[in-house]
C-alpha cells in the first residue's frame, strides 16, 4: 500500500538509520567512562604501585564494577525512583 510504501521510506532513509544508530546503547559510551572513572579511584594517577599491586587493584575495580553494573535505580519508600541533583561548586549551591 502507498502508506506502507512511505513509511518504509522514512524508516530507511539514511539520516534515519544513522539517527537510531546514535541513540542505540553499542555506541555509547559512558559504560567504559564509568569503569574508567572507577579505575582512578582504585590506582590514582598521583601513587606509584608495583606491578602486583596494580594488578591487583585493577581487579578489585573489575569485581567492584562488575557487582555494581546491574544494579538496580535506587527508589524511596513509596516505589518512586530517587535522584541526586548535584549543583556546580562555582554557583555556591545555587543553580541559576
Amino acid at each position: 500500500t502507498a502508506s506502507c510504501e512511505k513509511l518504509t521510506a522514512i524508516l530507511l532513509a539514511p539520516q534515519f538509520v544513522k539517527d537510531v544508530e546514535k541513540i542505540s546503547p553499542v555506541y555509547h559510551t559512558s559504560t567504559l567512562e564509568g569503569f574508567h572513572s572507577l579505575i582512578i579511584r582504585f590506582t590514582p594517577k598521583s601513587q606509584v604501585f608495583s606491578f602486583k599491586g596494580m594488578r591487583f587493584r585493577l581487579q578489585i575495580a573489575a569485581m567492584h564494577y562488575n557487582e555494581n553494573a546491574a544494579r538496580s535505580h535506587a527508589t524511596t519508600a513509596t516505589g518512586e525512583l530517587r535522584y541526586a541533583v548535584v549543583y556546580p561548586k562555582y554557583k555556591r549551591g545555587d543553580y541559576t
